[in-house]
């Protein structure tokens, strides 16, 4: 508890000291990853899923945002479809990741096609807090190593579907 209390606490000084627009979705982000599974175990377990669910759900939601305004109500068709299909994939493999698409996309593009700036910001602030969360439940159950955050995206990536990495020669 001491530790999503650190996190949760971290994320509201930011939010507060920087004046984010829409930092609530920090915290629930936040609260999100840590509510369950505060322990790198668990975390690394979902962090492929949530990451990826996220920065797809992120992306289509942002896309929606490319409807141009006089047809606004295809901006809520397209919201729909793309629930409904998220929510039909939670009962497959990679259902956590669709379930955080469906989240994502709710978040992101669920006030309309007018709410943009708001779409913009609430990305920000999930994208910002699952990262620190990720890396605080890390950092806390891994004290003394100092390639924890190493470790984390090296676990990340490897359980990416299709992960190639690019080195440079």
């Amino acid at each position: 508890m001491v530790r999503v209390t650190l996190v949760m606490s971290a994320i509201l000084l930011i939010v507060r000291l920087f004046d984010l627009p829409y930092g609530y979705w920090a915290l629930i982000t936040a609260a999100t990853i840590l509510g369950a599974i505060p322990l790198i175990g668990g975390v690394l377990t979902k962090a492929n899923q949530r990451v990826w669910g996220t920065l797809i759900g992120g992306l289509l939601g942002l896309a929606m945002f490319l409807i141009p305004d006089a047809y606004h109500w295809t901006h809520h068709i397209l919201f729909l479809a793309v629930l409904l299909t998220a929510m039909y994939f939670t009962q497959e493999k990679y259902s956590y990741a669709a379930v955080m698409v469906a989240i994502t996309v709710v978040i992101v593009a669920g006030g309309g096609p007018a709410d943009f700036d708001a779409a913009k910001w609430r990305i920000i602030n999930v994208a910002w807090a699952q990262f620190s969360a990720c890396y605080r439940a890390c950092m806390s159950s891994l004290t003394g190593q100092p390639d924890t955050l190493f470790t984390f995206l090296k676990s990340f990536w490897s359980k990416a579907p299709n992960a190639t990495v690019n080195t440079m020669n």
